[in-house]
């Protein structure tokens, strides 16, 4: 499934251009969660032994406040890409990729 997020940077990141020619792994994480985080903390090990080959992580976070994941972004400083899905955002369009990706899933 492709999709378009926005980046720390308020770029659109689209999917298939992140994910092109590599095993790309995405992932729902939050700020607000601290066993999301330390679920996303545990890739990171995974992340060095294979990003020269082709591993590439794609972290989405369901958010309300751009503020509150910026502080979180800053003080985890993980090496891959995070995007964000404002609950805003969800409102309006009516479409939740994290929920659509993640059908079913529990954070533990």
């Amino acid at each position: 499934m492709n999709f378009k997020l926005i980046d720390i940077a308020g770029n659109n990141i689209d999917f298939h251009s992140v994910s092109k020619d590599k095993l790309t792994f995405v992932e729902k994480s939050g700020s607000w969660f601290g066993n999301s985080t330390r679920n996303t903390r545990s890739l990171l090990p995974v992340y060095d032994k294979y990003k020269n080959n082709g591993l590439e992580i794609i972290t989405i976070v369901p958010e309300s406040k751009k503020e509150r994941w910026q502080n979180w972004l800053d003080e985890e400083q993980f090496p891959w890409i995070s995007l964000i899905e404002f609950d805003s955002d969800l409102t309006k369009h009516k479409l939740s990729y994290s929920n659509m990706l993640f059908r079913g899933a529990t954070n533990r």
